[in-house]
């Protein structure tokens, strides 16, 4: 007599290959990829100096809620976001500054949005 074997009719599932794994960090990105970072990064900049201080900024406006700001001189020389110190406690921004971005978009240097 001859001996049956039971067939499985449930298989496992065929091992996929495992996602390819992130380029090395120490690689650098293609071409375009740069080029799209950089256009990320500083598309729509436009330099600008605090009527206060002469800190050196880059400014964006993407809406009139929406503000970038990219310091290029260091922030630590502004007189309103100094160091905190025990008898001056952390602002959020800089009200001179603000006002300055804001006297720039009204005049036209700084475009808000797709202007």
């Amino acid at each position: 007599m001859s001996e049956m074997r039971e067939q499985r009719t449930d298989r496992m599932p065929v091992p996929t290959p495992a996602s390819p794994r992130p380029p090395d960090s120490r690689t650098p990105p293609p071409s375009s990829t740069a080029a799209d970072r950089d256009e990320y990064l500083n598309a729509g900049l436009r330099p600008l100096t605090c009527a206060q201080c002469a800190a050196q900024v880059r400014v964006r406006k993407h809406s009139p809620e929406q503000t970038s700001v990219q310091w290029q001189s260091d922030p630590s020389a502004c007189p309103h976001l100094a160091r905190p110190t025990p008898n001056r406690p952390p602002v959020a921004g800089c009200p001179a500054l603000t006002a300055t971005i804001r006297d720039a978009v009204e005049a036209g240097l700084i475009p808000t949005g797709t202007q």
